[in-house]
């Protein structure tokens, strides 16, 4: 009999329709109809018209993505479940199948009718505290209750930058009996900070070998190293472009990109959604065009944005807000040396280092190279007129700081801070209306 899965049986089915899709729009939005509304879920954000090749070759990413895990099934090879901050380029290079938490919550169970809530209830009815994060209690909780099937490996990088993170996938780990390694991050930024969490990095890597009877092999790790490098180049082409006014870039865009940063890159079905953003992008800025019909206002969100409303970030295009990005796209990457083996362990290393949240989060909140100055740097880079502070209730290290940073952004780049108090994954904390009623407010005070 085979287990459940809710990965294989739900979502892989309409990823894969991608690869059929035709080039006309219109013959898309007829089939899209056939699909019943309460199964539609995210894929109505993959197939929006205005950003539609971008969002065919993100499905087509993805549907690589799960095909992969359903074929490593098959072979037996090492299911491994791991955080966000934890760059993928090494499971693809080891051969093994990885899946990470968020993605679950924010792809698989999220087009359910039932949404994620189902999953995180779950989780609560079985003692987790509602004090966790529900970024990771909706995937974890599809495992929980025997939906999705368990992996063989939990890998986390969340120690040292979120702690609620850390929490559950160590009670995960006793809870299915399977292996945990975790990669220690440091409270400091420097150069002893970095070496400390490179050691503890190949620890990790030395300790997948294991665990998994896969060798990281040189050539193998380049060719990887080598997609995500191109990704990287294309990644800061379009942030660049995202300081044009009005900024060619869509809504869109911030979401899928994280989803593939974080799961992807190393792949080269990776590359053909970022040149796609890049080269629609650019199609734009040449007309002198924005990718909303009209700018208004330019907003940084500073930590996490809504994604449980697959139509949210359209709407903010409607009511003429850019949003340039959020926490969750702060990626301070930069391309990695392949010359040897040790140059691209220590690439990924520095990489993992700077991950968004595990470079924000961690230590001093007025650390230096910490949430408070890539807040400014970003907005005054990318001409925000504003930032939103969306504070997930789980977030206690975000909340203790947010008015100390608040008051930060305002004296040195002078804009105003918008704060929601919402679930980024449960829609019944605060509602799609009563979000969009506070913003509707803001932007009446700022405009």
């Amino acid at each position: 009999m085979k287990e459940s899965s809710i990965l294989e049986d739900r979502l892989m089915p309409l990823m894969n329709m991608a690869s059929s899709l035709p080039e006309d729009f219109n013959k898309v939005e007829r089939m899209l109809k056939m699909i019943p509304e309460e199964r539609r879920g995210m894929i109505s954000g993959f197939l929006d018209p205005q950003t539609y090749r971008v969002g065919i070759s993100a499905m087509k990413a993805f549907a690589a993505y799960f095909k992969n895990l359903q074929e490593k099934r098959k072979e037996g090879k090492k299911v491994i479940l791991h955080s966000f901050n934890v760059p993928p380029e090494i499971f693809h290079a080891m051969d093994v199948a990885p899946v990470f938490t968020e993605l679950l919550t924010t792809l698989a169970v999220n087009m359910s009718p039932e949404g994620a809530e189902k999953y995180i209830d779950y989780c609560h009815e079985i003692g987790l505290p509602d004090s966790l994060c529900s970024a990771q209690l909706g995937g974890v909780g599809a495992i929980l209750n025997g939906e999705e099937r368990k992996p063989d490996i939990i890998l986390s990088g969340a120690p040292g930058s979120c702690d609620v993170n850390s929490k559950i996938i160590e009670y995960c780990a006793k809870a299915w009996n399977v292996p945990l390694l975790q990669i220690d991050t440091p409270a400091y930024s420097d150069e002893r900070g970095l070496d400390y969490y490179k050691t503890a990095f190949r620890d990790v890597i030395s300790g997948l070998e294991g665990l998994t009877g896969q060798k990281l092999e040189s050539d193998r790790l380049r060719e990887v190293v080598e997609y995500s490098n191109k990704v990287t180049e294309l990644y800061h082409e379009i942030n660049e472009l995202r300081r044009a006014v009005p900024c060619p870039v869509p809504n869109m865009y911030s979401l899928m990109s994280y989803g593939m940063k974080f799961s992807m890159v190393g792949r080269p079905e990776a590359i053909p959604f970022f040149q796609a953003t890049l080269d629609g992008s650019k199609e734009k800025m040449k007309k002198g065009e924005g990718a909303l019909p009209e700018e208004k206002v330019r907003s940084l969100w500073i930590y996490t944005s809504i994604y449980f409303d697959a139509e949210f970030l359209g709407w903010l295009e409607e009511i003429g807000m850019v949003l340039l990005m959020d926490v969750l796209g702060w990626f301070a990457t930069k391309p990695i040396d392949t010359s040897s083996t040790d140059t691209m362990i220590d690439g990924l290393a520095e990489e993992a280092f700077n991950f968004p949240m595990t470079r924000q989060m961690r230590g001093p909140w007025d650390a230096p190279c910490n949430w408070a100055d890539d807040i400014v740097f970003l907005a005054k880079k990318l001409k925000a007129d504003c930032c939103v502070f969306s504070g997930h209730l789980a977030c206690k290290r975000a909340w203790g700081s947010f008015k100390l940073v608040s008051d930060i952004v305002k004296e040195e780049v002078g804009i105003p801070t918008l704060r929601l108090e919402a679930d980024s994954w449960d829609k019944r904390i605060t509602s799609t209306p009563a979000i969009k009623g506070k913003i509707e407010d803001f932007l009446e005070a700022i405009i």
